[in-house]
């Protein structure tokens, strides 16, 4: 009896530290316009994999996520849409001077947006 007394109180003790991750990134948001629609760059600081782009428009929002978890040697990271059966697409983001982890923050982040193979290129801006 004493034994199950002992190891509900060791789980007890246990459960809360283990429910107590830290994510080790911060996310910082930028603002940008691509064809009068308003984007979102969700930039994850620390952790370039979870940052994630945004397009807005009506009541409806498509979202990109990196393609890799780190930008290639170029400093470049490209973005792809996520998987919709509905609506296959081949659009895509690439942004220049992306780095894993920032020690100070760029107040403009650039890139370009393929869409139909056309090329358009984006500026995204701090908050």
């Amino acid at each position: 009896m004493k034994t199950k007394v002992l190891k509900l109180l060791i789980l007890m003790v246990m459960l809360p530290l283990l429910s107590m991750a830290q994510k080790a990134y911060e996310t910082v948001s930028y603002k940008g316009e691509l064809n009068r629609q308003k984007i979102r760059l969700n930039l994850a600081n620390g952790y370039i994999g979870a940052s994630a782009i945004i397009i807005r428009f009506n009541s409806k929002s498509i979202q990109f996520t990196p393609e890799m978890g780190s930008a290639n040697a170029d400093g470049r990271l490209r973005f792809n849409r996520l998987k919709n059966s509905d609506h296959p697409s081949t659009d895509y983001f690439i942004l220049d001077n992306m780095a894993d982890a920032y020690e100070t923050l760029p107040l403009v982040i650039k890139g370009q947006y393929y869409h139909n193979g056309k090329k358009i290129n984006i500026k995204f801006r701090t908050l």
